[in-house]
């Protein structure tokens, strides 16, 4: 069964069926332990789409999904229809395209049937419908339907405990849309049954996933899977950072090497360039991957070197996307306030180069203004000169302490000692610049 959208050259556009009520759909195939084919439609409504009224509870809206079974264009059977209250904490999520996410799950044990789904908003009464054709699978079949993702996350929970895939929440994009602006990659799931076995009961397959764009292949990411289960779950990520806009086909061809047995699904994604201004912070790219780094500091310069011009871009937009406290509200909250903390680095802590980059610009951007500052000057000796030295301690979860000498006598602060934060250093020689009658307990 090919993905069913309800308007394919809509989907390419990201706009929704041309219906009075927008929804995505998706519907996927999959078998059970007992060779039934099992037919899960996914489907998604945009909350600006939709009628919220404001309540006690927040701001909630009504919907109703109503099912029937048909053949030959005649109803054979009709569910009892399923009513759906949807409760969102603020009116600023009701006016975005993030929207109500669920799915139909129905086994099917003989042929030639349609499923007739009609979703309809109880409040504004607005409706539309959809025929979603419902082909088996063949019981021996080695490969079900393809699901896709922009973002999967560890999940044992009861929440939408339809989506978990091998103990990943598999949120469904049934529209096969991905902003590279926002997402760097894409996530496919499916099933894998009906293989051979070795002698050790251990499974021999190769997998290969084939993108193809305007019939011309675009990638092959190729792999073995070797696994002693009569149903192996795969997931498996599909980079588009650098990919053009536009529509592309993936193969999923998997070989049981045991059995000779193969067998092949295909699909489509739609990869869009957001249109509007992508986020960023300063001008200079180099710059600013720096500033991203004090968030992301696993992340490798040579990676970052090994990106395009537009790759740098995307991962830099992507990152402060991703940040945002409140993405269902028109601001990016987290963009703003590293804004803010920025501008007062620079006003404060700038020694011949930026604030930011200073060492109290790098922990002010990161955390902060700290709870508690002190000033204070070591003792004068003969090995050495006094040096001023400032205190900054943290409170609440991070009980993180710092201190900052100005070695050089020209204001120029550095960082000598970090307490309780391993991603910052401490000199090891910081007991000798604070002189041994420095009191330790300023720093808890």
């Amino acid at each position: 069964m090919k993905k069913l959208s309800f308007f394919a050259l809509a989907l390419f556009a990201m706009m929704p069926l041309l219906a009075t009520l927008h929804v995505y759909l998706d519907a996927n195939r999959f078998l059970d332990d007992s060779g039934i084919t099992v037919i899960e439609v996914n489907y998604k409504i945009p909350y600006r789409d939709l009628l919220f009224n404001r309540t006690d509870q927040g701001f909630t809206a009504d919907i109703t999904i109503a099912v029937s079974l048909q053949q030959q264009g005649n109803t054979v059977y009709s569910f009892d229809p399923m009513p759906a209250k949807i409760i969102l904490e603020n009116e600023d999520m009701t006016k975005t395209d993030n929207g109500y996410l669920d799915k139909i799950v129905l086994p099917m044990k003989r042929d030639g049937y349609d499923l007739l789904v009609q979703i309809t908003d109880t409040g504004s009464n607005e409706s539309t419908s959809e025929v979603v054709p419902l082909p088996l699978l063949a019981p021996d079949g080695l490969i079900s339907d393809l699901e896709m993702s922009a973002a999967i996350v560890a999940d044992t929970s009861s929440y939408r405990a339809r989506f978990i895939r091998g103990g990943m929440r598999f949120d469904v994009e049934p529209h096969h849309i991905f902003d590279n602006t926002r997402h760097s990659s894409f996530f496919i799931y499916f099933e894998i049954r009906n293989f051979g076995l070795d002698a050790q009961g251990v499974s021999d397959l190769s997998e290969s996933v084939v993108v193809m764009r305007n019939g011309e292949e675009v990638e092959t990411l190729s792999g073995k899977i070797n696994k002693s289960s009569a149903l192996i779950n795969r997931i498996k990520e599909i980079q588009i950072s650098d990919y053009e806009p536009g529509l592309y086909n993936i193969i999923m061809i998997v070989t049981d090497e045991i059995t000779g047995k193969t067998m092949q699904v295909q699909d489509y994604f739609s990869v869009i360039e957001h249109s509007g201004h992508l986020t960023r912070m300063l001008n200079d790219l180099e710059k600013e991957f720096k500033l991203v780094q004090y968030f992301l500091p696993d992340v490798k310069k040579s990676t970052w070197d090994g990106l395009s011009e537009k790759g740098k871009r995307n991962f830099i937009n992507r990152f402060w996307v991703s940040r945002d406290y409140e993405p269902s509200t028109t601001k990016n909250e987290f963009y703003d306030d590293i804004k803010e903390r920025l501008a007062y680095t620079n006003q404060h802590f700038s020694f011949f180069s930026d604030g930011w980059e200073s060492d109290r610009g790098r922990l002010y951007i990161k955390y902060g203004k700290p709870d508690e500052t002190k000033k204070g000057e070591t003792e004068f000796s003969l090995q050495s000169q006094s040096r001023d030295y400032i205190i900054w301690r943290y409170e609440g979860t991070r009980q993180t302490s710092y201190i900052f000498m100005d070695n050089s006598g020209t204001g120029n602060f550095r960082l000598i000692y970090s307490g309780k934060d391993e991603t910052e250093t401490t000199q090891p020689n910081y007991r000798d610049l604070l002189g041994e009658n420095f009191d330790y307990d300023q720093l808890e």
